[in-house]
This record gives structure tokens, sequence and C-alpha cells, in this order.
């Protein structure tokens, strides 16, 4: 594992599989990883939020996973050329 901001490396011990995990600044992750059956990547979003109620925390949640998804599929096309 690297960290991207120090470039500090560290050895994880976990099973070898297919899966890009990505840490946000928030402490929020996106995982990708290929389908096993089908030709596409799926994404995994996990979110959290600490701070408002349930309410405000869901909508909060909601946002952000609506901001990522709208980043990956604008990044997915680019690289396909679409």
């Amino acid at each position: 594992m690297t960290n991207t901001e120090s470039g500090e490396s560290s050895k994880l011990d976990l099973p070898k599989s297919n899966v890009l995990g990505f840490i946000l600044e928030d402490g929020d992750r996106v995982y990708a990883r290929p389908s096993g059956t089908e030709p596409k990547i799926k994404f995994y979003i996990l979110l959290q939020e600490k701070t408002g109620s349930l309410d405000e925390k869901k909508k909060k949640t909601e946002k952000k996973a609506a901001e990522i998804e709208s980043f990956l599929r604008k990044y997915c096309d680019q690289i396909a050329g679409n």
C-alpha cells in the first residue's frame, strides 16, 4: 500500500484479488473490481457521516455518492473515448 501524499509504502497481508481501493481524505472509500461474469468494472462506494441527524446524514451521503458516481462515469467515459 502506498500513501499518495507522503509516498510511504507498507506491506498489506491480504489475500490476492483484482480489487483497487481508494481511501479519500475524509475517510470515505471507493473500491473497483472487474465483474466475474460480465465485461465491466464494478465500483463500491463506502461513505460515512459523523455529524447531524440520521436524515441529515442520509442526505449528505446521498449527495456525496452522486458526486462520486458522476466523477467515475465521466472518467470511465473519457477512458473509453466516449
